[in-house]
């Protein structure tokens, strides 16, 4: 819910440049293409924080109005038996919260570069749902691993608990990390690279497209 909400209110913040002709507009601003750009991904960034931060609050409070706090310093195994490192079904809940929200940070980039490349919201829209309806329907089967574990980590299928708190790990310079401990680090580097890149595709048709 959180994505398709996200993917109709994100997709219109460039697109509708396009469709209403305002880009002309902007040439005339003294702020330049780069601060209009920045300004518009990190209005989206804080968008989705906001929004995805509100989501997890609405699923988190009543269980804590009706159940309380009793068992947050359980074992998480008592809840999840494959697990095998020490974490609390508290710490657990909160990470799972955390990945959730650095996700729709992810998404938010995502649907807004979109938007921008295909200069369409109804493109953006069209692309953003066929992925979360094949995340939904479609998995990659863990006899092929490096395969399986990318599917697994793409933000519409992470957020099953078995793949937040898979043992599978990744190695990184020699050291081991935890699906929940680098996949939300991968989120903001690719969050990041996805904002950059739309940098000179916004420029460039701005300069050219009219």
């Amino acid at each position: 819910m959180v994505t398709l909400f996200l993917s109709t209110c994100r997709s219109n913040v460039f697109a509708v440049e396009h469709a209403k002709r305002t880009d002309q507009l902007i040439l005339c601003s003294k702020r330049g293409h780069g601060t209009i750009y920045l300004s518009k991904i990190l209005a989206g960034v804080c968008f989705a924080v906001l929004y995805s931060f509100i989501a997890s609050v609405m699923a988190f409070l009543p269980c804590l109005i009706i159940y309380g706090t009793k068992g947050f310093d359980a074992a998480f195994q008592l809840i999840y038996p494959k697990y095998s490192f020490p974490v609390t079904a508290g710490e657990a809940s909160f990470i799972m919260h955390g990945i959730f929200v650095i996700a729709s940070v992810l998404f938010a980039v995502l649907i807004m570069v979109l938007s921008e490349v295909t200069r369409s919201r109804m493109a953006a829209l069209s692309i953003t749902a066929i992925y979360i309806v094949l995340a939904i329907i479609f998995s990659v089967p863990n006899k092929y691993r490096i395969l399986s574990q990318i599917w697994d980590w793409l933000p519409g299928s992470f957020a099953d608990p078995k793949n937040i708190f898979d043992l599978r790990m990744i190695a990184v310079f020699g050291k081991l990390f935890l699906s929940w401990q680098a996949v939300p680090v991968i989120y903001l580097i690719a969050a990041v690279g996805i904002a950059v890149a739309g940098i000179p595709v916004y420029r460039r048709y701005q300069v050219m497209g009219r």
